[in-house]
């Protein structure tokens, strides 16, 4: 018996997802996906439609809260899409975490999004 501590349902519902050899990992949350800020600190935050899994994994482990780095390492392991919805939204197709990612939501972009931690902030 362990405790996974912070983000264990994230990672709980990883390692089923993977142990199942499920198609994809759903992860719901009270957010519309992965966004480019913190939507409490920046207004004009935006939802991405895709990321790669080394990205999201540096982005949680540099404080984004959305989900956390223990399951993006299961769901890259697995090679399992990791996909991050809202509860309250099915309307919102959410944020895809997985290798392959639309690179037209990259182009001419200097950084993805940014993070922060106390205070620490990273751009992505």
């Amino acid at each position: 018996m362990t405790t996974l501590g912070r983000g264990g349902s994230d990672t709980t519902a990883a390692i089923i997802g993977e142990a199942v050899d499920a198609d994809s990992i759903e992860i719901y949350t009270d957010v519309d996906g992965v966004m480019t800020a913190d939507p409490r600190l920046v207004r004009n935050a935006k939802i991405l439609r895709n990321i790669g899994y080394d990205e999201m994994y540096q982005m949680a482990i540099d404080g984004a809260k959305v989900v956390d780095s223990k399951a993006i390492a299961v769901a890259k392991r697995g090679k399992k899409p990791l996909i991050i919805k809202n509860t309250f939204n099915d309307e919102n197709d959410g944020t895809v975490i997985c290798d392959s990612y639309d690179e037209f939501d990259y182009i001419n972009k200097i950084f993805t999004a940014i993070t922060g931690s106390g205070e620490v902030a990273a751009a992505e």
